[in-house]
């Protein structure tokens, strides 16, 4: 039996330089994050999936599944970062 241990960390901004609110765009009538996170959760080898967004929705949806932990987005990593 494999031990499952694999934390998979998904950073999820609102905002997007190339194609704007990518995250947040529905197919299918379902935002693209939730085919994401779905997909992940699907895993059976994936104990934890550590998200960081500023999308709210993502928060309020997810904020009780024991297998998903939430983190805000802090301000600096929101916005473009020009280097």
């Amino acid at each position: 039996m494999i031990n499952k241990n694999i934390i998979i960390i998904l950073p999820m901004r609102s905002g997007s330089q190339r194609v704007i609110n990518k995250n947040c765009r529905i197919i299918n009538n379902k935002f693209l994050y939730e085919f994401i996170i779905e997909k992940i959760l699907d895993i059976k080898l994936v104990s934890k999936i550590l998200i960081n967004t500023d999308i709210e929705n993502v928060h309020k949806k997810y904020a009780f599944n024991k297998k998903i932990e939430l983190m805000k987005r802090s301000n600096n990593l929101k916005g473009n970062c020009n280097i």
